[in-house]
């Protein structure tokens, strides 16, 4: 996925020195640390070391609360929406439908900036 996410939002003018891809929740946690500023962080629903979006949003509670969380799946949870925790997440995003199109109007309906 982060081969994809690059490549996408290179081609949308981002540069890819601004992006940084984590394989798990524990590396994510320690970027956040050294670096807490992020504009977005996309969250995939099955990463580890959990394997479940709402383990790893507790894992990651010290993001900043203005920082947009995408939930990435293949499969959106039936019960999304259903936990108090679900209202951190600000979107969700269906694998199946990751495109430049699709990404730039999410990033654009969040705010993020688009160019460096």
């Amino acid at each position: 996925m982060g081969v994809i996410f690059k490549t996408l939002l290179t081609a949308m003018g981002c540069a890819p020195s601004n992006f940084v891809f984590c394989q798990d929740v524990e590396s994510a946690r320690e970027n956040l640390r050294e670096s807490p500023a992020y504009d977005l962080i996309f969250l995939d629903h099955f990463v580890p070391p959990t394997y479940d979006f709402r383990d790893s949003l507790v894992l990651l509670s010290g993001v900043d609360a203005g920082t947009p969380i995408v939930l990435l799946s293949g499969t959106i949870p039936e019960d999304f929406g259903t936990h108090a925790i679900d209202a951190r997440i600000s979107r969700c995003l269906h694998k199946d439908d990751i495109s430049v199109r699709n990404l730039h109007h999410l990033l654009t309906e969040l705010d993020v900036p688009l160019a460096s």
